[in-house]
Parts: structure tokens; sequence; C-alpha cells
């Protein structure tokens, strides 16, 4: 009888014991994750072009190249391009031979070999407004090949890392917004995380229509670099 007394209020003290007092109990954790979105209109513009050519003598093709590369860059310069954005890339020059191997050659008309020439280049524009004006221009000068049209912002870096400030800003009022509604108050910061890439892109059939048509609308905004941010952030809950 006395030995199951003591084993009675040894087990009574040892789960006493293993209650922490209220002054040692860990508190909660409030995690939140926000992201924001910022979009900007483009102010640069970045065009690869290229001139393709054939003719059955090299010296013709080259002097062709010659004369019409000179003609772009004066069109260029009246039209207020610098030389700086003016950037002349590889030339190809590729033999064609009528064998029926070669798919290209199936449009040759002789069995006399042909050259093709292929000079590519590129043109930055600082006002993208001018767009529609200078392509076309370039297009009636010698131009028959748009490699690719790309338009960005020089300020990337400022808008960037305004969305990643609104993503900061949008996690901290959630935050706060959740403890509220639960009735407890946070904390310092345990952890802070940037959760998505810098990257950023640009609806190119919206940058033309912007560039083509100015006064048409869509639904997301024509023509805007869309910047986003997101961010994961765990409070303490006192």
């Amino acid at each position: 009888m006395l030995k199951n007394v003591i084993l009675c209020i040894l087990g009574v003290l040892l789960t006493v014991g293993c209650v922490p007092p209220d002054d040692k109990r860990e508190n909660g954790v409030l995690s939140v994750r926000a992201e924001a979105e910022v979009r900007v209109q483009p102010n640069r513009a970045a065009l690869s072009l290229a001139v393709v050519h054939r003719v059955k003598d090299l010296q013709a093709g080259r002097e062709y190249m010659q004369k019409t590369l000179q003609n772009l860059e004066n069109f260029l310069k009246q039209q207020g391009t610098q030389a700086k954005n003016f950037q002349i890339q590889q030339i190809r020059i590729t033999p064609l031979y009528r064998t029926g191997g070669v798919s290209e050659a199936k449009t040759l008309q002789t069995d006399e070999p042909q050259y093709e020439f292929e000079q590519s280049f590129t043109v930055t524009l600082e006002d993208v407004s001018a767009y529609e004006g200078l392509l076309y221009g370039l297009l009636q000068r010698g131009v028959n090949r748009v490699t690719d049209v790309e338009f960005y912002s020089s300020e990337i870096r400022k808008y960037r890392d305004q969305a990643r400030l609104n993503a900061l800003k949008a996690a901290q009022e959630k935050a706060a917004l959740l403890a509220r509604a639960a009735g407890v108050e946070t904390g310092r910061i345990l952890s802070l995380e940037e959760t998505s890439s810098p990257a950023y892109f640009l609806s190119a059939s919206n940058a033309v229509q912007n560039a083509f048509f100015p006064e048409t609308e869509t639904e997301l905004g024509t023509g805007l670099i869309s910047l986003k941010a997101a961010v994961s952030v765990s409070y303490e809950i006192k």
C-alpha cells in the first residue's frame, strides 16, 4: 500500500515538471508571402536586321552591299540615330549550287554557282515613337530581313527595385492584417527572402500594336514591360 502511494506521488511530480513556466514558452511564428508588379513604358528598342542579296559575281555582291549599307547609314543619320547605335555585324557569303540535295539551291535557274550575301546589323532606338517610320524607311532602302525586335527600358534596375519594395510593403500589410484578425501582435522579423527571379517580359504584340496604333488600348495595357517581385517574411508572434 505504501509503495503504491509513493509511486503515485512521483508520477504527479513528474507530470508537473514537464510543464514549462509561462516565461519560457516559445512564441509562435507568422509567415506571409506577397507579390508586386510594376509596369514600365519601354524607352528603348533594339532592331536586329539584315540585307540578303544573291549574285553570280562576288565583286558585284560586294559593291551592292557597300552601297546599300552606305544608304542605310545616311538614312539613319538623317533620322538622328547616333553612330554608336548602328552596329554592323558579321557578313556571311554562301556559295549556292544547283545540286538537288540543297533545298536553297532548288531556286537557282542555271547550273552556274551563285553567292548569297547576308549582312546583319543592329539599330538601337532611343525614341520608341520613331520605331514605325524608321523600320519602314530601312525596308525601303534594302533591308529585307527582320531577325528580332526587342523593347526594353534603360531604367530596369530602378523599377525592379521598386517592385521589390512594393512586395515587401504588401507582405508587411498582410502580416498586420492577419495578426489583428487573430488577436495577436507581431514582433521582430525572423526571416526575409525574395522568392522570385527579377526577370521581366514584354508582350511583343502589344508593343508593336502600341507603336503602330498608339490610340488603341488593351486590357493588359499596350506595350508595357511587366516587372514582378515576391518576398516571404516570417514574424515572431509576441
